[in-house]
């Protein structure tokens, strides 16, 4: 499932907030998420997960990537139920200033 559109440029160190409070239930924890980047890229997208467990919230760190390339990130995240959902997020990298 397509659960974001984002972008920003080359040069960029961005962080975004994932807010998975509507799909956890009461008593319910987050406990983990993994970001895994699919390109066909030379330059590499990077992206680390922080986890906000009392707002049940995930925070990407995303920076890098190749100018004009789209990326898909799947993010797998998981409860202390154990629930899990995969999600997919596509980022755009767009050139940089000059």
């Amino acid at each position: 499932m397509l659960l974001a559109e984002f972008e920003q440029g080359a040069n960029d160190y961005l962080q975004y907030e994932i807010d998975y409070s509507q799909w956890v239930q009461a008593g319910e924890v987050l406990t983990a998420s993994t970001a895994t980047v699919q390109d066909n890229t030379t330059t590499p997208l990077q992206v680390s997960t922080l986890l906000d467990v009392s707002a049940s919230k995930v925070n990407l760190i995303v920076h890098g990537g190749e100018p004009g390339a789209y990326y898909n990130i799947l993010l797998l995240t998981s409860t202390d139920t154990p629930q899990t959902q995969e999600d997919c997020i596509s980022m755009y990298i767009r050139e940089a200033c000059a």
